[in-house]
């Protein structure tokens, strides 16, 4: 059975450039118009959030993570799915 596999033969490689300290440094990386960003869903600037509205974010979403297992764990017990 293996026999009858053929070894495709492999092509040859491109040369990797060596690395150059720096080359990324300067404006960083390229953004996109502010009226192309808004159309994609993003708010098109940086916002600021505030680190004690960032951290009710995220508290707020383990909650529903927890929730959603606990729930989910009722429903396996009770057979309600």
């Amino acid at each position: 059975m293996a026999d009858d596999f053929e070894i495709p033969e492999l092509p040859t490689y491109l040369e990797i450039p060596e690395i150059n300290e720096g080359i990324m440094d300067g404006d960083g990386p390229f953004k996109s118009a502010e009226e192309f960003q808004i159309q994609l869903g993003f708010p098109g600037k940086k916002l600021r959030i505030g680190r004690k509205l960032l951290l009710i974010k995220w508290a707020n979403l383990n909650l529903s993570i927890v929730l959603f297992k606990f729930f989910g764990c009722l429903c396996k017990m009770w057979r309600l799915y």
